[in-house]
């Protein structure tokens, strides 16, 4: 009895965890000439993209960087940096899965990337 009661114990403490790792916010950075970001979600999954800049770290203006998303072998680019020094207004962009979503950076390099998201499923 006890060493049952003992592994329902444990069964139930190690899920516990599970809830908690969904839903949490994630920021990544890519650096200056950092490859692609890529994001492969399953059915029944989702992202909330919250926030997407560069900054550049040249005098020159880079191309902007984006985020396209992949369904399929069709593609759509929902998403495009702002720079952080100007004030834009910015409207949260979520994705459900099925889906690969790419977060590209600028293709000559010049700036740095920063994105925040969260992460769930149904």
């Amino acid at each position: 009895m006890k060493i049952l009661i003992t592994s329902l114990a444990v069964l139930t403490l190690s899920f516990t965890t599970l809830p908690a790792k969904d839903s949490t916010f994630t920021s990544v950075i890519i650096p200056d000439g950092g490859s692609s970001l890529q994001i492969d979600l399953s059915a029944r999954q989702w992202i909330k993209i919250t926030n997407f800049t560069q900054n550049s770290v040249s005098n020159a203006t880079p191309m902007p960087a984006g985020v396209a998303v992949f369904k399929g072998t069709a593609a759509l680019w929902v998403l495009f940096a702002t720079d952080p020094q100007t004030h834009a207004a910015h409207e949260d962009v979520f994705v459900g899965g099925p889906a690969t979503v790419v977060v590209a950076p600028p293709e000559k390099g010049g700036a740095i990337v920063f994105l925040t998201y969260e992460r769930g499923s149904d």
